[in-house]
């Protein structure tokens, strides 16, 4: 048990770490955040509909997103994930970690996806996009077959994942 905590700590401490980010990691991430907070248009232009930007005045944020400089847009993210974090901190002791980062990367709808990709990657997965695949680590995958709720390698919860190769939803 003690070895487990060891290596779940570890997992942790260099998950923290991953948010060090270079230039293409903050690109990345503020892709994903415009896709969630414009919509795209018939001519396919994004823009800030009245819906988002009235939510995001009750938010005390700008209203219009694409009006926000690339400084702004950072300062937004790092806030929205260091919120994101702190729920994040108390799920995860309820859970195997690794399982609580594939299964917050390969939800669509979550517009953290991205940030627990790259998470994932910075802890020695391997991310294919073309085929929408993630293959994990030698010490990953030890720690997520030592969750409890899986068994010959598949998962008995709510979802279906392949140990080897994880497919994107």
């Amino acid at each position: 048990m003690a070895e487990k905590t060891t290596t779940n700590n570890g997992v942790s401490a260099r998950a923290g770490a991953a948010m060090i980010s270079s230039g293409e990691i903050t690109n990345k991430i503020l892709e994903r955040f415009e896709k969630e907070e414009t919509v795209l248009t018939k001519s396919g232009e994004r823009v800030t509909d009245g819906f988002r930007k009235l939510l995001r005045q009750q938010m005390g944020l700008k209203a219009d997103y694409l009006q926000l400089s690339r400084e702004e847009k950072i300062v937004e993210a790092r806030e929205r994930i260091r919120s994101d974090f702190k729920v994040a901190r108390e799920e995860i002791k309820k859970q195997n970690p690794v399982d609580y980062l594939l299964d917050r990367a390969l939800d669509p709808l979550d517009p953290m996806n991205v940030v627990y990709k790259i998470i994932l990657k910075t802890l020695g997965a391997e991310i294919d996009g073309r085929n929408n695949a993630i293959r994990l680590s030698p010490e990953l995958n030890s720690i997520l077959l030592s969750c409890p709720g899986f068994k010959d390698g598949r998962s008995t919860n709510h979802h279906k994942k392949e140990v080897a190769w994880l497919k994107f939803r």
